[in-house]
C-alpha cells in the first residue's frame, strides 16, 4: 500500500497539481484510492451509472462513443464525474491503452473538498480548459 506521502509527491508531479500547496494536496490523496488498470480494460462504459472521477498517474487511454474514437488520455489527465456530479449516466468509455495507474475519487467527495479549496479547483479547472 502507497503510503499518503508518496500520493502527494506523485500528484505533485502532474500538470493539474504541480501550483497546489502540500496541504491541499494531502488533503486529496486522503481520498484518492490508487488502482491498476490492464491494456484494454474499460476504466468507464458510456451509458453506465457514474459517481467517480479518475486521475491518470501513469499510462494512457481512449476516450470512444459508440465505438467511435475521440481523444486520448495521459498521465495527469482527469476525466469521470468530477465536473457532471448529478450525471446520472457516463457519455463516453474510456479504455487503457496500455497498463495504467489510476487515482480514484468519489466525485461528490472531491466535489466537497474543491469547494472548500478554491485555489486547487482553480488550478484543476485551469489545466481541465487548456486540455492538457
Amino acid at each position: 500500500m502507497r503510503t499518503k506521502r508518496k500520493i502527494v509527491e506523485q500528484f505533485r508531479a502532474l500538470s493539474p497539481f504541480a501550483s497546489c500547496a502540500d496541504a491541499d494536496l494531502a488533503a486529496l490523496a486522503a481520498l484518492a484510492r490508487v488502482a491498476h488498470v490492464r491494456e484494454g480494460e474499460v476504466v468507464v462504459r458510456e451509458g453506465r451509472a457514474g459517481g467517480h472521477c479518475f486521475v491518470i498517474g501513469k499510462g494512457r487511454a481512449t476516450v470512444s462513443l459508440r465505438g467511435r474514437r475521440l481523444d486520448s488520455l495521459s498521465a495527469g489527465d482527469v476525466f469521470g464525474d468530477l465536473w457532471s456530479e448529478d450525471a446520472e449516466f457516463r457519455p463516453t468509455t474510456v479504455t487503457a491503452d496500455v497498463e495504467m495507474e489510476l487515482y480514484i475519487f468519489d466525485a461528490r467527495a472531491l466535489t466537497n473538498l474543491l469547494a472548500e479549496r478554491p485555489s486547487m479547483r482553480e488550478a484543476i479547472w485551469t489545466d481541465a480548459r487548456r486540455g492538457a
